[in-house]
């Protein structure tokens, strides 16, 4: 006989489940943080602590708001835009490059986009002596966000892509370009966005390379001994030796990316401990469900 579904069951745990069971260690930890801290910002006011404003981090030595910044200051539309999209393009990131890499690519897009917001501000306030510019906040989620996409957009920069419900085919290379002139037609334009997709096209044109780690420096910190060890052992947590970390897949690309089992889920008895076996699945091309 069929077994009865339990009437006490409770969907919403049975959703959050199903989300961790799918979605990487990292991808799916700055998800819930940031819902976490958009619910506790009606009691808290984060924004005035963590969010980067010129006259704090730089001239306070703040240096922590750099890499705080983007996880506070995000509306209600920014965190169900998030839910929606950032698991998806997260999620495919994170398979492809390996956890420890995507979560330090993730904190290079935010300290570089900070501090060229800040080297901004400190020009308007020496061309235009006026303490209002070193005031200006760049915060919240889409300045990581727009990198990414970024990112992902010049994986393939010839491909055709469609915003919305516009029917024109845009080259994927100008993608960012254009939903940033949308963003800007409904909210006005912000300095900090122009600056995530300046920063995400440098990091494709190699701009970065000079600060970016080697697979093996990455394979170091997750082995015994490494900083990262006990987290790398968490569920969904994708090591390094299972990827490569020279580039990844673009999210929107019709191929196979690997995922990771858990441990003691292979049939073999050769792998070590230390290990999780890598299995092929495909995931569905997509950039962002709500945008491209």
């Amino acid at each position: 006989m069929t077994a009865m579904p339990s009437s006490n069951s409770n969907p919403v745990l049975e959703y959050y489940q199903r989300f961790c069971d799918k979605t990487p260690f990292v991808t799916r930890t700055l998800t819930v943080f940031i819902v976490v801290e958009y619910i506790l910002s009606f009691f808290f006011p984060f924004e005035d602590y963590l969010g980067n404003v010129t006259l704090f981090t730089i001239l306070g030595f703040e240096i922590y708001r750099l890499v705080l910044s983007p996880f506070v200051g995000n509306s209600i539309l920014t965190l169900i835009i998030l839910i929606i999209s950032y698991p998806s393009i997260g999620s495919q990131m994170e398979w492809s490059m390996g956890s420890s890499s995507y979560l330090y690519l993730m904190c290079i897009m935010s300290i570089a986009t900070n501090l060229l917001f800040n080297a901004v501000c400190l020009l308007l306030f020496l061309v235009m002596p006026n303490s209002a510019s070193l005031q200006y906040s760049c915060q919240g989620f889409w300045i990581i966000l727009f990198s990414l996409i970024t990112i992902d957009c010049m994986g393939s920069p010839d491909s055709p892509r469609r915003l919305l419900f516009i029917p024109i085919d845009i080259p994927s290379k100008y993608m960012p370009i254009a939903m940033y002139v949308l963003f800007s037609l409904f909210g006005g334009p912000s300095l900090s966005f122009a600056l995530a997709i300046l920063v995400g096209y440098g990091s494709k044109l190699g701009y970065l390379d000079r600060v970016k780690p080697t697979s093996y420096y990455l394979e170091q910190l997750e082995s015994n001994g490494g900083c990262l060890h006990s987290i790398s052992r968490a569920s969904g947590w994708v090591l390094a030796s299972t990827v490569g970390h020279e580039s990844w897949i673009p999210v929107n690309a019709n191929t196979i990316i690997p995922t990771a089992e858990p441990l003691g889920h292979s049939d073999s008895s050769s792998r070590s401990t230390d290990t999780v076996v890598v299995r092929q699945q495909n995931l569905p091309s997509t950039v962002s469900h709500c945008f491209i």
